[in-house]
């Protein structure tokens, strides 16, 4: 038997596949918010409770920041937090959780636990947002992982991810889906209205995929016209 605030750390951290001190009081501030009175633990004594009681947390770093649970310690108090916190609380802890990875750059673990909470839309705009960052860095075996973690519908129905997706299948040499991404997200943008965000962004995007098109079946001319 723990303290009501241990207790209330362990539930809050173990649907992270990984914490942190700042990240644990982040979930603790939002969570605990409307309780009366300054919280009796801080994160970091949280922290270091779970090492000294050497309570099924594994170290993932040698500075002693970053931690995990064992994952059958992790499922074990899985089954008591879903036993205890409706599936709204649960969401809310996902999304808090989401929101603090976003803000400071771990952008897969943010879309994991954006789409854990429902946030579909909150997702695919952070992938949007930071695509040209692996883009630009050839990394695009990671791309399409984050790509895959949304729906289907939802990567079709986005305009500036059926460019993403055109520009990754140059890079793997997949010329059929180039040109049907490429054809996809011409088709988006004939459908945008020309005063939408997106729309200058995706028509310079389709006019280099048509150009570099146009290179790969050895039209000079019209490749230099689209650029």
């Amino acid at each position: 038997l723990q303290p009501p605030e241990i207790e209330s750390y362990l539930l809050e951290t173990v649907i992270l596949d990984r914490f942190c001190a700042p990240l644990c009081r982040h979930l603790h501030r939002i969570e605990s918010h409307g309780r009366s009175g300054k919280p009796e633990i801080g994160a970091d004594q949280f922290i270091q409770w779970l090492v000294d009681s050497n309570l099924f947390v594994i170290g993932l770093d040698g500075e002693g920041y970053w931690f995990r649970y064992h994952h059958l310690f992790q499922e074990f108090l899985k089954g008591i937090l879903h036993k205890q916190r409706t599936a709204d609380r649960v969401a809310d802890l996902h999304r808090t959780a989401g929101n603090w990875f976003a803000e400071n750059n771990f952008i897969e673990e943010a879309v994991h636990h954006l789409m854990t909470a429902g946030e579909t839309t909150a997702a695919t705009q952070l992938i949007v947002y930071h695509r040209w960052e692996l883009l630009n860095a050839s990394r695009f075996v990671r791309l399409s992982r984050w790509l895959t973690f949304l729906p289907e519908n939802k990567v079709a129905e986005e305009p500036l991810l059926a460019s993403t997706q055109a520009f990754i299948a140059i890079e793997t040499g997949d010329d059929a889906k180039v040109y049907a991404y490429t054809e996809h997200a011409a088709r988006m943008l004939a459908a945008l209205s020309t005063k939408s965000e997106a729309y200058p962004i995706l028509k310079s995007e389709v006019l280099v995929l048509q150009g570099l098109i146009d290179i790969i079946i050895g039209d000079a001319k019209s490749g230099l016209v689209h650029a």
